[in-house]
């Protein structure tokens, strides 16, 4: 019983060092500039001379996305 537990944690251990983290500047529009990271999932970027706030929750697929004009 021992060994099998030692071994669902390796499994874990390895299945959570090996996931990818997916960047907030990959699901940003492609002319976005500025790009500050604000923290909590909030980034803000330019594009057009516009200045807007954009959201994505850690959820993974099924996360909810939000872009914001604030300028």
């Amino acid at each position: 019983m021992k060994r099998f537990i030692f071994l669902m944690l390796i499994l874990l251990v390895a299945i959570v060092a090996c996931a990818k983290y997916s960047d907030d500047k990959e699901h940003l529009p492609t002319g976005a500039t500025n790009i500050i990271d604000k923290g909590n999932g909030w980034s803000q970027y330019t594009l057009d001379g516009n200045v807007y706030l954009y959201h994505k929750t850690a959820t993974g697929y099924y996360g909810f996305e939000c872009i914001t004009k604030i300028r």
